[in-house]
């Protein structure tokens, strides 16, 4: 999965128990995030998920046991703040592992 500009990449309810993002080249700062939405990646509430990719070629693998619950969907994104709605340019590369709900 190539990190989007608001991808939608699971259209209902899941659960996520794993991440897997390598940053593709640059060292400008991005935040891969995960959305519970089926469109929308600007509503700070449904933000679940944010991965701070910050240096050169990073890689980062996250594994959650329980899973993470997603009641709507899965939109995949990158911005320039954890907290903003900026759109990136680095995100990176990667795939999740994703269960029903």
């Amino acid at each position: 999965m190539r990190c989007g500009r608001g991808t939608n990449v699971v259209d209902a309810a899941c659960q996520v128990y794993g991440i897997y993002i390598a940053k593709v080249s640059a060292a400008t700062d991005n935040y891969f995030k995960l959305y519970d939405d089926l469109t929308d990646d600007t509503t700070a509430g449904d933000q679940i998920v944010a991965i701070p990719l910050l240096d050169t070629a990073q890689t980062v693998a996250e594994i959650y046991p329980g899973g993470l619950d997603f009641g709507t969907g899965i939109v995949v994104t990158q911005h320039t703040t954890s907290i903003g709605t900026t759109d990136g340019s680095d995100g990176g590369n990667g795939f999740l592992v994703i269960g029903a709900a």
